[in-house]
């Protein structure tokens, strides 16, 4: 978990690198944003934490409305969701992490929606 968590402050630099950046994978999230507004639907990206890449997340984020998108990533932030008690596997959250995890999206979308 460690590592990972280091791993993921080294690419936050990814933001500004263009040979990550993915633009059919954007242009389908801005297709969908699109098609989500003129239904009045508000849609909501997740970047979720213990990915073990984020190189290509972190330059398309950017690129995306802020209010479509929850980064829950951030160990600096969320460091709760890095923790090893909280961890079914390196990758996962136990319930009482996933529990943690969904308070954190809630008061983001609450944040984002005010």
């Amino acid at each position: 978990l460690t590592t990972r968590i280091h791993r993921i402050k080294n690419q936050k630099d990814s933001v500004l690198d263009k040979a990550y950046f993915n633009d059919a994978h954007f242009q389908k999230i801005n297709n969908i944003i699109k098609k989500s507004e003129a239904k009045n639907i508000h849609v909501f990206f997740v970047i979720t934490p213990r990915l073990s890449d984020y190189k290509e997340l972190n330059s398309i984020k950017t690129q995306i409305p802020e209010r479509n998108i929850i980064d829950l990533s951030d160990p600096d932030q969320y460091p709760f969701l890095y923790q090893a008690k909280y961890s079914f596997d390196i990758g996962h959250l136990n319930e009482k992490g996933a529990d943690l995890f969904t308070q954190y999206a809630a008061e983001k979308v609450q944040e984002i929606l005010k």
